[in-house]
C-alpha cells in the first residue's frame, strides 16, 4: 500500500541489518542508513511522490523492496 510518510518493516528472522539505502525509480540514491542508526520506521516524508526501492542488507545478504510514496 502506498505510503504517507513513514514506511517500516519487519524482520521476521532478526537479520543483523547492516544498512538501509532507498534509491528512486532512476537508481539515484535518496536515503541511506548505516549500521548504528538503522531505523525501524523509515521517514519519508520528504520524499517526492512516486516509486522507490528500499535495499536492506545484512551481512553478505540484500534484499530489495518496493514501495510507492504517495
Amino acid at each position: 500500500s502506498p505510503a504517507d510518510n513513514t514506511i517500516s518493516y519487519s524482520n521476521p528472522n532478526n537479520y543483523s541489518v547492516s544498512s538501509i539505502s532507498i534509491a528512486d525509480i532512476s537508481g539515484k540514491q535518496v536515503m541511506s542508513f548505516s549500521k548504528n542508526a538503522v531505523p525501524s520506521t523509515i521517514d519519508v516524508s520528504n520524499l517526492q511522490s512516486g516509486v522507490y526501492f528500499v535495499t536492506f542488507t545484512s551481512d553478505n545478504l540484500s534484499t530489495v523492496k518496493k514501495f510507492v510514496k504517495k
